[in-house]
């Protein structure tokens, strides 16, 4: 397959993945109402025409759920509210894979297989309406894309550092979950990740001097992140069932109302990567990727290619 037409079929697949979105009258989001009611809001927050100023105020404080909000508040200027929020929908389905085919590249791997990320970009968090949370997807990917890039791409490090700064900062005013991942896998790539310049290193300096500038590229984020949990968790949290804002224990703790301890996890995790529909259909699109993924894995194990890295 030309490259041409590997790019016509890509394109094509990633068309294909948004349409649900744009041929459905209502969406299967359970929180999606609640949604546009807050973007409603906050985009008419000063308009006289309606009860809002009166009964509604701005928070004006970090909060890791802004981006969303404000992003199609914005696309609300020039769409209907409703046509807005499937257009950043498009964005995010499209951009799964995208980012995904971005990090294989980054770490010198085929990008085809990024679209076998499309299924699951219709998940039980896309059927729960966790859209703060699916926003924050792609950029998690594009981060450790660009992490890579930042150690290994010696002539733009500090181009690829400014971008993964400006993604990791992105990453958390969508979702702080996605964020939390970082805190794993950037150092699983900064420890992974061998640079041009190891070959010749001799003593930690010398190593640890390529890798500065994407050690750099997290201090925007990190400092940001510290400044909110300073913010969000500086005081002792006041439990009063049933008062608004008031009713959830602190985060990882058996008296927030989401906890779930790791037997419960571990024995939903199968069932929650593919659940939004009743009659299960949706679980063959699961399978079908885990078979490829399965084949792939095996053919790799039977045709191995040049290997450039270790055995991690």
């Amino acid at each position: 397959m030309t490259n041409r037409t590997a790019r016509i079929a890509f394109a094509a697949a990633l068309v294909l993945g948004a349409l649900p979105l744009w041929v459905s009258r209502v969406l299967p989001m359970v929180d999606l109402p609640q949604h546009l009611y807050l973007i409603s809001v906050l985009h008419r927050l000063e308009d006289p025409t309606t009860l809002y100023p009166a009964l509604f105020a701005a928070r004006h404080e970090l909060t890791p759920y802004l981006g969303y909000y404000y992003l199609v508040s914005a696309l609300n200027w020039l769409l209907p509210l409703e046509v807005a929020n499937r257009v950043f929908l498009t964005a995010y389905v499209v951009g799964l894979p995208l980012g995904m085919a971005f990090l294989l590249r980054s770490l010198g791997r085929p990008s085809w297989p990024a679209l076998l990320t499309l299924p699951l970009a219709y998940g039980d968090s896309f059927g729960w309406g966790f859209i703060n949370y699916l926003a924050a997807l792609p950029l998690t990917l594009l981060c450790c894309g660009l992490f890579v890039r930042a150690l290994t791409d010696v002539p733009h490090r500090i181009r690829q550092a400014v971008g993964l700064a400006a993604c990791l900062v992105a990453v958390l005013l969508f979702h702080v979950q996605a964020f939390g991942f970082l805190a794993f896998g950037l150092p699983w790539l900064l420890f992974t990740t061998p640079v041009p310049e190891d070959a010749s290193a001799r003593g930690f300096l010398a190593r640890l001097r390529p890798r500065v500038a994407a050690l750099a590229g997290v201090v925007p984020g990190v400092t940001l992140f510290l400044a909110w949990v300073v913010l969000r968790f500086g005081n002792p949290p006041d439990i009063q069932p049933g008062a608004p804002w008031k009713a959830w224990g602190p985060t990882f703790s058996p008296q927030n109302l989401a906890w779930k301890g790791f037997e419960q996890n571990r024995a939903e995790f199968f069932q929650v990567l593919a659940n939004t529909f009743h009659d299960g259909s949706d679980r063959w699109a699961l399978y079908a990727v885990g078979l490829v993924a399965a084949v792939g894995w095996g053919l790799g194990l039977l045709r191995p290619g040049t290997l450039r890295e270790g055995p991690v």
